[in-house]
Order: C-alpha cells, then structure tokens, then sequence
C-alpha cells in the first residue's frame, strides 16, 4: 500500500466491530459463520467465540448489503457495482447499475440487485453476465420497491414488497406478474405511505407464512396460498427484522426496532413474551441460530451480542458479545507495561479497554449505578503503577462537578469525587496515590486516589483562569499549570504553594539566539497568547507548551529555559512525544495535516494529510505505533514506526502534504484491483520483456566459470521454458534485476529449514516405544553369592539347560539357534505366531536335524555355508526395498545396473538424467518444489552410486545449473546441505573433481563481487572521514 508519510504506514484498525449493516449467518459444520460489514470491508466470526476469522480487503465505497455465495464466496456492494470475492480477495465486480446499490438477495445461481433509483436486475453469479430478459421496470412513484424475498417450496418466484404496503408475486422465469396482495385494509392508512411501508419480510418454517413487517409496527403473518392474515401484532417504532425460533420448546417470533428493543412475541397465547434491551442505538437485524434457541442481533452501536432463552422463566440472557465504541473516539492514551499493548480510549459515551494485539480482549469499563450521573467525557488520565492496588484511571465530565475512578483490573467504576467546581482538567502523579484537578474558576486541588480525601488546594486568587493543562513532575516535587493565558505556573507538590511563573509572552531566555530573536519580533505583533495544551516527557524533561498563535513551544522543566519552538500553520488540537523524545507529532484540526517536528535540528522532517481530522495522538511506548483516532470514525488506527523496524533515509518534505489512506481491519495483502484481467496481462508482457533483456547479461558468471557453450545455449532454452510453465501454473515470476540473487517465492520458509532439520524433527516427533511385557519370572528367584548379591539367570536356574549344553559337549553356542534333539523340537502349533521372528538359520532346521549323525565340523560348515547364503539374500533385498540409512545403500558390493531399475527409479532420477542430457532442469526443479522435506529427503537418499556415481553427478550438476541461475537460492542451499550430509564420503573420489570445482567457483564469484564492494565502500568511507592512516 503506497502512504504519504515517509516514516508512518498504515497498519490496522481496532475497536471496529460492525458498522450497522444487518448481518448474514451461514451454518457450518459445528458453528455458524457470521459476515458482519466494517465501513468498506467485511469480517467473518466464528459464532462460538466471536473471533474474527477473516477480514477483507478494503473497496472504494461503503458495504449497504451483502451475501454468502457457495462455500468461499461472498457479495457486498461497492457504490453502483456489486464485488464478488473469493476469500479476502475480489474476484470479479458486477456492472450495471445506473445508481447505488442497497440491497442484494441471492436465490440459486441468481442474484437480484436493487438500486437507490429503483433499479432491479438479474445476474447469473456462475456464468458473471446480466440475464438477457429482465423483469419489466417498475416506476419509482407508485412502486418503490422495499424488500425482497424468496417463499419456501415456490419454485422460480419472489415475493416483492413496495412503500405502498403491498406485495407483487413474480415468476422469474416467464417474467411475469402472478398475484398482487394487498396486505393494507384501512383505507387511512393506504393514504399514508410513510406508515404502511414494507420494511421487513421473513419465510417462516411453515410452507406458504411470511411475516411482513411494516414501518408504523405492525408485524403480519400471511398465508400466501390463502391470502389470508393468521396473526397481527403491533410494536413500538418501525420493523428492521423478523425470526422465527425453530427449535421445537417454544413458539416464538422476534423482531427489531429502530429503538433498539428486541420483542418477543409468543405465538401460542398470542401476546408478548418478552421484550429485550438489546442494543443503545437501532437494532438493525435480528435472527435465530437454526434449530437452537439461541438469537443474533446487531445495531448501530457497533455491536454484535448473541442471547440465550435459558433458565426456568425462558427470559434470553447475554451469551456472548463483541462491542466497540458507541460514537467515535476522541482521545487514547496507553496503558499498562512495555509487554501489554493496549490502549485506554474514551468517547462521549464510554471509557474502553482496548487491546491492539487480540479483539477478544476489549471490553468497556462498567458504569454500575453511576450511568445515570455521568454526562459525556471530557477527559481522563491513567497510571499503570499501582495496578491491581487500587484505581489507576481517572475520567472528567462536561460540566460536571464530579470525578470517577476507575479499576482497570475489574473493568468496571469505583468511587465518585466530589470537586465542588466544573472540573477542566486532571493528571495521576507518578507514584499512582495522588490525583490533581484544576477547574473552570482557575483551582487546583490534590486528592488522595485510594481514600478519595482531598489532601491540598491552592490559595485563591493566584490563577486566576481556567486551567487547561496538569503536569506532574516525574520525581513528585512540583506541579506545572497553564490557563487560558500566557502564563505556567510552578507550585509545589505537597502544599501546592505557589513557587514561580513563566510567561511565554515576554520571554527573554538566551538559549537559541536566532529563535529568541524571531520569538521577540512575534510577540511584539501579537495582542495576547492563551495556552491550549501541555505535555510532558518524563524521560528527557522537556514539555511542549501548545498556544493559539500557532506555535509550540519546548521548555526544560528545571530550567525552565525555552529550548526549542515551532512555527505551526494551523490550530494544534492534539501533540504526542515519541517515545525516545526526539520527534513531536502534531495534528492541526483545520486541514486535517499531521506533522513531525525533529527536536534536534529544530526542523519538520515529514508531514502528511489524513482523510478525516485527527481528535488524538498518542505513541507506544516501545516506539512502534502511532495511534490517532478521527472525527466521525469509530475504529483506532495504527501506523507503524518504519524507524523502528528498520533504517529510514528521510528526503526534503513535499511542499503540499500527501494524503495517507486510513488504515483497515488488517493489513492489506494487495491492493483492491478493478476487473484486475487487463492489468494482469499487462504487467506479465511488460515481465516477460524484461526478462528477456536481461537473459545475455543473467549468465555471464558461465563463462567465467569455463563452461561449454552448449551448456550456456542450454540454459537460455531452459529460461524460455521455464517462462512457459509458469504461464501454465498461473505464477507469475520473480524480477530478476541484473545478476543479484532472489530468494525462492513459491516455496514456504518452512519447507527448507524443516529440511535442514529433519533428522532432529524426526527425532522429537518419534513416538514413545512402549515397553515390552518381561517375560515370566520362575517362582523362586536364585541369587549368586557375593559382595554384590545378583539374581540368576534363567539359564543357570533351569536345570534341562545345563545337561542339554553339557551333552553337546559345553557349547553353549549349540543351542542359540533351537534344540538338536527330535524329541524337543517344538509343534507347529507352538510355532504359529512366530515365523517373523524366526532367524536366518531356522530354514535349515529341518536339513541339520536330518544330519545329525555327521561329524561336528562338517555340520559347522554347513552351518556357516547357509549364513552366507542368507546373508546374499538380505542384501539383495536391502537393495530393492525401503532403504534407511547410506550404509544399505551405498556400501554394496553388489554391481546394480540402471537399466534394470528402469522401473523402480522414481521420476525425480528420471528427470535428473534427462536434464543433464538436455541441460533444462526446470522438470527436477518443480519436482522438489512439489515435495514435503521428507519427500525431497527420500529422494536425495535413493541416489544409487551405479554407472559410476552417475545418480551423483547428475545431482551435482543440477545444483550448479540453479545456483548459476542466482534463483530459488535458499531452497538450492538447503538442498545442497542435505546432499553433501548424506554423499559426503562419496567425494573423495577422483571422479567428483570436476563436480567439486565448478562447485567451488561458483560459490566463490558471487562473494569475489560482494568483497569488492566491501573493500570500495570501506575505501570511500575512510577518505572522507579522514582515516585513511588509521
């Protein structure tokens, strides 16, 4: 996203939870999903928490309505279009309208889209055209259509609702009016079209019932077979929605007002069940979860609740909710320590706890029983010291004689104070106990925040105005006042006596000649100064000091000696430190223009415009974002510090400030395209030229490296081919600029390092082998006699053992394999179960028993003749099975050819070998990418030493190809370290010397450039600081 700001981009916005626009529910397997608008974007939630689970891109005009389309589609309108979005993402934009649209209504594969001018049209979503045959216009006077709906079980119809109070039945296919209703019997009220306006249709469970809802309160349930009212009731103010509960317990219908009340009618007695106070401002929709008991509703209050119908009355209670600012913000100030990124935020009606890591985490500070005595927020101020102690915020009112203080830990009001005067301004100390209050008749006052006792107060008639602005001084030994005058007033922490005065309108410090000298030249020409703002940095002790002649000054707080001003164009409504002290961030209310003022050099160093007027600043206190809040705008927005991230080369401001694009929900992707087809074909030829251009320059590292031609001729068919798949996989490649390496785009970070760390991850996700059951113990266990007592082995107990190896002449070794004797050899029904466990010498049982009357010597030969044979069968197979580590592989004296494992070599030693033969491996290359690291660990493990190592070459030679390509680079290196992990012994063979050599050279040309760079810049550097002999 391109921004107007040098050092602040866009980064998101908070404390947006739905911008009033009714709400759409779709059934998931186990929740439902909820798409709420946000201004110019929307956002998925998870019904079960409420938590965000996707938030689009932004478009150009606010949602008015939206749709689920399919599985991953949605609708929204955007001014006259209609936007179809996959995902975050626009997919394709709907054009057709000769005026806004405000409603849409999905049936099928078609989409009805009303206009503000009265414009109805049918679009086919599948197909992305606008039907041929329309349904004949209707005329705007006599016919202004409302709302829209299609009645369960009336195939290809909608029902269609007017201001006039009645409904049209249309069929969509044949275009043709079937039945009008005149829903409407008094004669008064036909007249009247204000009070018997459609305003709300909803299909009930039941075939054939509807419920109308109209704008004087009346609610119909209609039989539209029938034509035939069934139920008539009456609410407060005008219908917004309707639902019916289908969960079976009860019989109930709900709709909403513009009050924001919810009634619950029951439809068995035919009276009301209940009414709720669901939301502070117009409830906009409301509806049943299917087949629960359960209600969604959303308002103007930017808010989403969800209600329950539990308990032994069936009264619904709040389940769950997400709410934000009621009215937009108007002043933040952040709170807690350097690891808790959060922000306090007041507006006129609220004071919130917002968190700009997690949503979920917001909440609104409870009012209790003081909601009554409050009037709107005028101000507030905040400590996090004494956090969990006691209260660490404090809220002022409008007009008000009172004061509130807040426990942040519980979210909710502790006590009141009483001032006896209009409060205008307040400050926390900072030790967190103290609290001080100036008032409109120019008092200041200390209270005591635990006990609320006022502990001081100024003598009288010393300010004589009212007080704008508090500071306390870090180490608690004064505080600093201004008023609507030219004076700061110093007084003393404990007693608040007066101790001295500044009076910026006759100052005459020596600091900086050159500013005095205009700051003199100033005064004389202006009448009399009023100071608007203070603020104070605690770190550097300096204070800004904000006054109506469009200049902020910069005092020492010991000195009180003016250090630094600024020469402002514009009222300043709101100014900020950064966080290191170095920078202040100002805002002028008139052209909506923020500014960055350098206090070092005494100059602004960046500026830019806001679309909307900024009400706040204030900066975290790591220094990472800016947090500002807007007039008319109910998120708080984030910039990020791009200082903070990284290293910022600042040019000469523009001379007219930009305009920086207020930042969404999230951070955007990409930009919102329109109809992005043409654009895209564009971009990729403009690619594709380039690339070509730079193909003579992008391999000029292969001469020097002394490669063969054919190998360079082979390599620019290779890019060209390679240009190809691309366009068949719809990627679109990377620019290469010159011959500087790029990383690889379409392989995830977590493929390569999981590769080069396979064998530890292996090592940890291995199961735990359970242990073997022991096997049964004798009765009586004997122990061997010693110092150190030893249990027996089974052997040594069994007596049987022992006769049987001292028959066999004491050789133990006899009797490893099974018994010699006929009579103890064990039944084929002992040995079922256990052929796998059998040894290489259990084949031969049958033969050596046969034998048993030859010589011992001519039976060991036997034995060690059928050991060999066993062992040639094992390394067969180890040959053509699964192989696990390079010993099985690659330490074979077998001799294998590759023309006989033709049919067991897999496609990636296939395409190795046909690379080397035509020099393209762009077939290996996006075999690997298409690899899991196990997958591409296999691979490079399967290659056969047969033919010479030719498997190895070819692999050697396919990483020099890539990295003479200067692409994919991580992933070749990764690559590369995993084969020289595994084939490493292999190279000290003579016949890899070349392979090692154009290895060696092409890791060493690209450093050959990078150290010549080093050494000029190093040269430059040291002429021009003079260190030549250094």
């Amino acid at each position: 996203m391109e921004s107007g700001s040098q050092i602040f981009l866009p980064y998101k916005s908070v404390g947006y939870v739905s911008s009033g626009v009714p709400f759409k529910l779709r059934a998931e397997k186990l929740h439902y999903s909820i798409m709420l608008a946000i201004g110019n974007s929307f956002q998925l939630l998870n019904s079960i928490k409420l938590f965000p689970r996707m938030v689009s891109n932004s478009q150009e005009g606010k949602i008015r309505d939206m749709s689920f389309y399919k599985k991953d589609h949605f609708l929204t309108t955007c001014k006259k279009d209609i936007i179809l979005w996959k995902g975050q993402y626009e997919e394709f934009r709907f054009r057709g309208h000769s005026s806004k649209v405000i409603k849409l209504m999905v049936f099928d594969n078609i989409l009805f889209s009303l206009a503000k001018n009265n414009e109805l049209i049918m679009w086919d979503v599948d197909s992305r055209l606008i039907f041929k045959e329309q349904l004949p216009e209707f005329n705007a006077k006599t016919h202004r259509i409302t709302e829209i709906v299609h009645p369960l079980g009336y195939y290809n119809k909608i029902l269609i609702g007017f201001e006039s109070g009645e409904a049209q039945l249309w069929n969509i296919k044949t275009k043709k009016l079937i039945f009008t209703f005149n829903l409407i019997k008094d004669d008064n009220n036909k007249n009247n079209n204000n009070n018997n306006k459609i305003t709300a249709f909803q299909q009930s469970p039941v075939s054939d019932i509807i419920a109308i809802g109209f704008s004087d309160g009346n609610v119909i349930i209609h039989n539209l077979k029938l034509n035939k009212s069934v139920l008539s009731f009456q609410q407060r103010g005008l219908v917004s929605s309707i639902s019916f509960r289908s969960d079976g317990q009860k019989q109930h219908v709900a709709t909403s007002s513009h009050s924001g009340d919810i009634l619950i009618w029951d439809l068995e007695k035919n009276k009301p069940f209940h009414t709720l106070k669901a939301h502070d401002s117009e409830c906009t929709k409301v509806e049943f979860l299917r087949e629960e008991p359960i209600i969604c509703t959303t308002g103007n209050d930017n808010s989403i609740k969800m209600w329950q119908f539990n308990g032994v009355d069936g009264v619904p209670i709040l389940l769950r909710e997400r709410t934000g600012h009621l009215d937009p913000p108007k002043s933040t100030e952040f709170f807690g320590d350097e690891q808790e990124n959060s922000v306090i935020s007041i507006s006129d009606q609220s004071i919130r706890y917002v968190s700009i890591v997690a949503s979920t985490f917001n909440k609104e500070l409870s009012k209790k029983n003081f909601k009554r005595e409050m009037t709107p927020f005028s101000g507030f101020s905040t400590n996090f010291r004494r956090n969990r102690s006691w209260e660490t915020a404090v809220s002022i009112h409008e007009d008000s004689k009172h004061a509130f203080t807040w426990d942040c830990t519980s979210y909710s009001i502790n006590k009141k104070l009483n001032i006896q005067e209009p409060i205008s301004s307040t400050k926390i100390s900072t030790c967190g106990n103290f609290v001080f209050f100036g008032t409109v008749y120019g008092n200041l006052l200390k209270f005591n925040i635990q006990s609320g006792i006022k502990r001081a107060k100024i003598l009288p008639n010393i300010q004589k105005n009212s007080i704008t602005s508090i500071i306390v001084e870090p180490t608690n030994q004064f505080i600093i006042t201004s008023g609507l005058d030219s004076i700061i007033n110093y007084w003393d922490f404990n007693d608040l006596k007066y101790l001295y005065s500044i009076d910026i309108n006759n100052n005459n410090n020596n600091n900086n000649n050159n500013n005095n000298n205009k700051e003199n030249q100033d005064n004389n020409k202006k009448s009399k100064i009023r100071i608007s703002k203070m603020l104070l940095h605690s770190e550097s002790g300096i204070f800004a000091v904000v006054s109506n002649d469009d200049k902020i000054r910069l005092y020492d707080i010991d000195t009180r000696k003016l250090v630094r001003y600024f020469n402002v164009k514009g009222n300043v409504n709101s100014i900020v430190f950064s966080h290191d002290g170095r920078w202040i961030i100002a805002s002028t209310q008139a052209d909506s223009v923020v500014r960055v003022l350098d206090i070092p050099s005494g100059k602004m160093i960046d500026w830019f415009k806001m679309p909307k007027p900024v009400t706040s600043l204030s900066f975290s206190p790591k220094g990472e974002y800016l947090v500002t809040t807007h007039s008319g705008q109910l998120p708080i927005y984030l910039w990020s510090n791009q200082s903070h991230f990284g290293s910022v080369f600042l040019k000469t401001p523009p001379q007219i400030p930009n305009t920086i694009i207020l930042p969404s929900q999230v951070i955007e992707i990409s930009p919102i395209q329109e109809s992005s087809n043409d654009k895209q074909k564009s971009s990729t030829k403009k690619l594709k030229e380039k690339e070509q251009h730079e193909q003579d320059e992008e391999f000029e590292i292969q001469q020097d490296l002394g490669l063969p031609e054919e190998f360079d001729e082979e390599m620019e068919d290779n890019q060209v081919d390679n240009d190809d798949d691309d366009d068949d996989n719809k990627k679109s490649s990377i620019k290469q600029i010159d011959q500087l390496i790029t990383l690889s785009s379409d392989v995830a970070k977590s493929k390569w390092q999981s590769l080069l760390n396979l064998d530890i991850i292996k090592e940890r996700n291995r199961p735990i082998q359970q242990s073997e059951k022991p096997a049964l113990a004798p009765f009586f266990l004997s122990t061997i006699q010693g110092l150190e007592p030893k249990f027996a082995k089974i052997d040594v107990v069994n007596p049987l053992t022992i006769k049987t190896a001292v028959s066999t002449g004491g050789d133990s070794t006899a009797n490893t394999t099974g018994s010699t004797d006929e009579n103890n050899e064990p039944t084929e029904e002992e040995l079922k179960g256990w052929d796998n466990w059998a040894g290489a010498d259990d084949d031969d049982d049958d033969d050596d028993d046969e034998e048993n009357d030859d010589d011992e010597d001519d039976n060991e030969d036997e034995d060690e003749d059928s050991d060999d044979e066993d062992d040639d069968d094992e390394d067969l197979e180890k040959t053509t099975k699964t192989f696990k580590n390079e010993k099985e592989i690659y330490r074979s004296d077998k001799v294998i050819k590759t023309d006989s494992l033709q049919g067991t070599r897999t496609n990636f030693n296939l395409s190795l070998e046909n690379g080397y033969i035509t020099q393209n491996y762009s077939e290996s290359l996006r075999i690997l990418k298409s690899l899991t690291p196990s997958g591409i660990d296999f691979e490079i493990r399967t290659l056969t030493t047969a033919d010479d190592y030719a498997d190895i070459h070819y692999m050697f030679d396919f990483i020099v190809y890539q990295l003479l390509k200067n692409g994919d680079y991580d992933f070749i290196q990764s690559i590369l370290s995993v084969t020289l992990k595994v084939h490493g012994y292999l190279l000290y063979d003579t016949t890899f010397k070349r392979d090692l050599r154009q290895l060696l050279l092409v890791f060493n040309e690209p450093w050959f450039k990078m150290q010549k760079l080093f050494h000029s810049n190093i040269c430059m550097l040291r002429y021009f600081t003079n260190t030549l002999n250094n």
